[in-house]
């Protein structure tokens, strides 16, 4: 017997095996368009497709098929061919052709578990009953679909994976690297400070370099807890509270914008209260609170633009709402605002860990609360939700 030249081509993506299966379905089968059909939430979709003639069937378009249309006995599946298509089962903008359609096919794509989810989709054929050889082709056919869609979303799980986890490596190495330089700072002025007490000569006083000491420790201390605030929210202990009897937030917010004044003479805040702001917090950790989100405020605006912060209460909740008029940010950058290393949301900024917003958050959360943020050309708003019934 002398065998026939035919070329064989190489499938060059998974889209393209899929396509060539597709293919293989119209061939054995005589149809003229073989699509692949997923099932969502309560609708079939058209995930593959081919076609011998051009028919108008496209990836995404909604299929009706119904769990009967396979022949299901129970817990069973298994392939039907019918000679006369159901009117509805095409996508609804192919109304004028359905009539046209003859017999149709339709094979179940078995998952790892036995559940159906996918299947396999022929139709505009002659309408001839399927023989036992075509149907046992169709079967093998239906198990290489399977074996790669299976293989596919394997592919799209550690494509998922992966670029999750160089993000995270990438967010490590510059924690590191900021950590690194933020501790040399402080770390420098204790050696400075040191060698200056060793020195019989010096011409500042004792006292002087106590006080550098001290305030580079106190630099260290906070970047130590930092870090491990952020531990702590990684691993999913939250940040540990200590709450006493019910405060005055209004009086607390004072305090921590009359320290922010000192620390920024140069800049104006404007603080308002109404309402009754009484709750149960831990008093450092919201202050700490209050201290990320207006500092953050006044590192990331204008220095002639005021900061604006407003504590109302409203049902069972004290909102706290710091605005600033800094450059408005992307949509993306507002969306990671919150997680770690995000440095205030602005991108060109290197100060600082990049945590301060993600333990705020984390701070709130802990309070039974929430941090949010909106943006726009006016400037940037957090807001921060704290319950404040008495026995929270």
């Amino acid at each position: 017997m002398q065998l026939g030249k035919s070329k064989i081509e190489r499938p060059s993506s998974r889209a393209d095996a899929l396509h060539s299966l597709l293919k293989l379905v119209c061939e054995l089968t005589g149809m003229n368009a073989a699509l692949i059909a997923r099932k969502t939430e309560n609708e079939w979709r058209a995930y593959a497709a081919h076609e011998c003639e051009q028919i108008g069937i496209s990836p995404g378009d909604t299929l009706r098929l119904g769990q009967t249309s396979f022949g299901t006995n129970g817990d069973s599946w298994a392939t039907v061919f019918g000679e006369s298509m159901p009117r509805d089962m095409l996508p609804s903008h192919l109304t004028e052709r359905r009539s046209e359609r003859r017999s149709y096919l339709l094979v179940p794509l078995f998952r790892a578990n036995g559940s159906v989810t996918e299947a396999i989709c022929a139709f505009d054929g002659n309408a001839a009953a399927l023989e036992p050889r075509i149907d046992a082709c169709l079967t093998v056919v239906a198990n290489l679909v399977a074996l790669q869609l299976r293989e596919e979303n394997t592919f799209l799980t550690l494509k998922t994976t992966l670029t999750r986890e160089r993000a995270n490596s990438q967010s490590r190495e510059e924690f590191i690297a900021v950590l690194g330089h933020d501790l040399r700072s402080p770390l420098n002025g204790i050696k400075g400070a040191t060698e200056v007490i060793a020195q019989s000569d010096t011409t500042l006083s004792h006292s002087d370099m106590i006080e550098v000491i001290r305030d580079s420790c106190t630099q260290i201390s906070c970047l130590i807890e930092d870090v491990l605030d952020f531990a702590r929210g990684q691993l999913g202990s939250g940040i540990p509270l200590s709450k006493g009897p019910a405060l005055d937030l209004s009086l607390l917010v004072a305090i921590s914008v009359s320290e922010l004044r000192v620390a920024y003479p140069n800049r104006q805040v404007v603080l308002r209260s109404v309402g009754n702001l009484s709750a149960r917090v831990d008093e450092v950790r919201f202050r700490q609170l209050l201290s990320n989100l207006i500092g953050n405020a006044l590192k990331h605006s204008p220095l002639e633009t005021p900061v604006e912060v407003k504590l109302d209460s409203g049902g069972n909740t004290i909102r706290i709402t710091i605005t600033n008029q800094g450059p408005p940010m992307s949509p993306q950058t507002l969306k990671e605002l919150f997680t770690p290393f995000a440095r205030g949301g602005h991108s060109g900024s290197k100060s600082g860990l990049g945590l301060g917003l993600y333990i705020a958050a984390e701070i709130a959360r802990a309070h039974g609360g929430s941090v949010e943020a909106r943006c726009d050309d006016a400037g940037t708003t957090f807001t921060a939700y704290l319950p404040n019934a008495l026995d929270s």
